[in-house]
């Protein structure tokens, strides 16, 4: 039930927290890039087509030059095809990652994709489509599911999904971009990890 206030949107944690290291790809891998620099954190989540993280870059307080080349590294690594948040920075940052790694693409957040897309990925978990590090594996990842909220607007009917507020959502953000990818299946070929 949706009230005004909001309240917390992923429960039951521990059902899809399950991995007690991150597992050897299988099949083709999909990954989502959410920027942020100074405040915020760029997170580069890999899942493979099983539906299971096999890895989590994050950082912050970087040069965008190296935030790149520290991306390009697990790129090169796992081989997923990528989709990059793209609004204010994230052009200039995916035109750079397209230019170096091709099967880069574009992904546009606004409030009804950033909706569109943690409602997949709410619906993702509840299936069991997605297997997540554990609590001990990845506390920065189980902290921002325990605070992830939304709020909804009578007025507009919109719903507002964010971290709440003094929390970050930017590993959540690049796990839906990346659950995105998967879903969406932009590959037009067979992208396996070797």
């Amino acid at each position: 039930e949706f009230v005004d206030d909001g309240g917390t949107v992923f429960n039951d944690i521990d059902r899809y927290c399950i991995l007690d290291r991150y597992p050897n790809p299988k099949g083709k891998l999909y990954a989502g890039l959410d920027l942020g620099r100074a405040e915020d954190y760029t997170v580069l989540t890999i899942i493979d087509e099983e539906g299971r993280i096999v890895d989590i870059y994050r950082d912050r307080q970087k040069p965008w030059d190296v935030l790149v080349s520290n991306i390009m590294v697990y790129l090169r690594k796992y081989n997923p095809i990528l989709q990059v948040e793209v609004n204010s920075i994230g052009d200039v940052i995916y035109e750079t990652l397209k230019k170096q790694y091709s099967k880069t693409f574009p992904f546009q957040t606004n409030t009804y994709s950033k909706q569109n897309i943690i409602e997949d990925l709410i619906l993702g978990l509840n299936l069991g489509k997605l297997q997540l590090p554990s609590k001990d594996l990845n506390q920065d990842l189980y902290n921002e599911l325990q605070t992830f909220t939304y709020s909804y607007s009578p007025s507009t009917r919109n719903v507002k999904y964010e971290g709440k507020k003094g929390f970050y959502d930017d590993m959540i953000m690049s796990l839906a971009i990346g659950y995105n990818t998967m879903k969406s299946k932009q590959s037009k070929g067979t992208y396996a990890f070797k």
